[in-house]
């Protein structure tokens, strides 16, 4: 049996940790590390202090260090599950995709009815505009967690991208059932609305994610994107017209909205399409501008 200093060792390391995960939750990753670094002083094959210290550096754009601490909270504990998929996040943040897709598919391993491994494995994917291959990660995340509300969203969005917009509805109003404070998936679903030509409803949920993030401009990036996409030019750019009410002189604001009110002005009416393949709403928004989180 072990003894009671023993005992009360391990309960005050496990509390530094959480000291530690309180501060990285509260956005103090530095301190947060330094707790962690407290613990690995008295004990360095403590799984838990190395596997947070590693999110910790992620959030911070630390991927190799963050890598070289989920490694080693690997070697002490191989089935951790949470250190393996941060480290597939980690590695797909790097742009190593084919390591981090490995890293999740062992994460599946040591847990198969977990949905975390699938959900992040998708993230991943979706990122990549590979929307098949998300698309069917995130079905398996949601039969494991059918409550995963980014799973939903996040299929949802996968569906649209691939055209089936009208199978991608009821994921988006899933999503938003689920998380009603989610402003990315009342986005994604107005995305959805207005490929599908339902313009009241993509309206009723853009105007709910501005609720729910004022002043975002990115929502009004991602709406006026959405609206171009589907030749409903007037709308792009009265969107990207309150974006610039936001932040003046955004240059992808300035040229996109320039761009729809000349589509509109060649005849591109309110309610047209746009012909040819055009880029995925994600892709669009990545070039325009990275939105803040």
């Amino acid at each position: 049996m072990p003894g009671r200093d023993w005992i009360s060792e391990v309960n005050r390391l496990a509390g530094i940790v959480e000291e530690g995960i309180a501060l990285k939750n509260a956005g103090r990753c530095g301190e947060a590390i330094r707790r962690y670094d407290e613990v690995l002083e008295a004990a360095p094959d403590h799984a838990a202090a190395m596997a947070n210290k590693g999110v910790a550096l992620e959030i911070m754009g630390r991927h190799w260090e963050a890598i070289r601490c989920y490694d080693a909270a690997l070697e002490s504990d191989p089935n951790m599950l949470s250190a393996r998929v941060n480290k597939g996040n980690a590695l797909a943040a790097a742009g190593m995709h084919a390591e981090a897709a490995r890293c999740y598919d062992a994460a599946m391993r040591i847990d198969p009815g977990s949905g975390a491994p699938h959900l992040n494995k998708g993230i991943m994917h979706h990122s990549r505009g590979r929307h098949a291959e998300a698309l069917e990660c995130l079905e398996a995340a949601l039969r494991r967690d059918p409550e995963n509300a980014r799973a939903a969203a996040l299929a949802g969005s996968a569906l649209s991208a691939l055209g089936r917009h009208d199978d991608a509805l009821p994921f988006l109003e899933r999503a938003r059932r689920l998380g009603p404070g989610d402003a990315v998936a009342a986005m994604e679903a107005g995305a959805a609305h207005v490929r599908a030509g339902r313009r009241r409803e993509a309206a009723g949920c853009f105007e709910e994610a501005l609720r729910l993030r004022p002043g975002g401009i990115d929502v009004h990036m991602y709406a006026g994107a959405a609206y171009h996409d589907a030749g409903m030019y007037r709308e792009a750019a009265r969107h990207y017209k309150r974006a610039l009410r936001i932040e003046p002189g955004n240059a992808s604001a300035t040229l996109l909205m320039a761009a729809a009110l000349g589509c509109f002005g060649k005849g591109g009416g309110a309610a047209g399409r746009s012909g040819g393949a055009r880029d995925s709403i994600p892709a669009r928004r990545r070039r325009a501008r990275r939105a803040p989180r």
